[in-house]
């Protein structure tokens, strides 16, 4: 299994480079992948932006990231991601890193009122 960076990423899953985005997926298929959140969170940032050549709508990023992620190649790091891209599609103001943030955070809090509870 192989991480892939966000360059990686985003050549897989824009074709902007036929000949990577074929090796990326040759690795995918052949070894699988790992994929960590900061990937994620980067590979959203860089789609959408209006200073980098994408400018994607969130409806094609969600669909796009959620093919992904759930390709059986693919080891993601925390499901938290696949339950933000839920989110996100109903979200109108809240960007995807603060969806992740608070997801995160509310899992803690609920982790640690359950361990207060047991004592």
């Amino acid at each position: 299994m192989k991480a892939l960076d966000t360059s990686a990423l985003l050549r897989f899953l824009t074709e902007d480079d036929k000949e990577k985005s074929e090796k990326v997926r040759e690795i995918i298929e052949s070894e699988g992948v790992y994929i960590c959140g900061e990937v994620i969170i980067e590979c959203v940032y860089v789609l959408m932006s209006k200073r980098h050549m994408y400018k994607k709508k969130k409806e094609e990023i969600i669909e796009i990231l959620e093919d992904f992620l759930t390709l059986e190649q693919v080891y993601l790091e925390d499901n938290v991601y696949l339950e933000t891209l839920e989110l996100w599609k109903y979200a109108k103001k809240v960007s995807f890193p603060d969806i992740v943030i608070s997801l995160k955070a509310l899992r803690e809090v609920l982790s640690f009122s359950v361990l207060i509870q047991n004592f």
